[in-house]
């Protein structure tokens, strides 16, 4: 018999804290189902990539085994995957991404690039306002990861202080 998501992110050659976090947010979610207060938003920090995608794509499974999402659908992006050079274009594709992720997991991998570090990055901040009123209207039917470098995670929330109040939910991986 295969071992569930849980068993296999219990198996998993990372930091403990980052495991039990993972399963303790899973079982809120569950709580926050039944008060119609769904929230599932994540930051991922940490050097390892590959550490990061893997137990996002296990969160993805362990939501749908715990019957929280419907799907067990995981989608990656990141800032070429999101911004174009014509305003308008961004914010079609930040939306893409919601569809294709709805109910299951969407990751934005090295978010703290998504903007090019100069004032005037008008398609940068296009995407960033599309993820941010999207993680709205789609709140409770996908979970969010917003991962990358503790450098670029402090990057992003530079941007706007206002993000770190909206992603309850800071796990290290280093």
């Amino acid at each position: 018999m295969s071992l569930s998501s849980k068993e296999r992110l219990k198996e998993l050659s990372i930091n403990d804290s980052v495991k039990n976090y993972i399963i303790q947010n899973v079982m809120v979610f569950k709580k926050q189902i039944m008060m119609g207060q769904l929230n599932m938003n994540f930051v991922f920090s940490g050097e390892s990539q590959e550490d990061k995608s893997m137990v996002g794509r296990l969160l993805a499974e362990f939501l749908f085994e715990e019957k929280i999402s419907p799907t067990s659908t995981y989608i990656e992006v990141n800032k070429g995957d999101l911004v174009q050079r014509y305003i308008g274009q961004s914010a079609g594709l930040v939306n893409e991404a919601f569809k294709r992720a709805k109910g299951g997991v969407l990751c934005f991998n090295n978010i703290g690039d998504i903007l090019s570090g100069s004032e005037d990055d008008k398609y940068g901040r296009e995407a960033l306002s599309a993820i941010l009123q999207l993680k709205e209207k789609y709140r409770g039917e996908l979970c969010l990861i917003f991962s990358d470098t503790k450098e670029g995670i402090e990057k992003f929330f530079s941007i706007n202080q206002g993000f770190s109040s909206h992603l309850p939910n800071p796990i290290s991986f280093d």
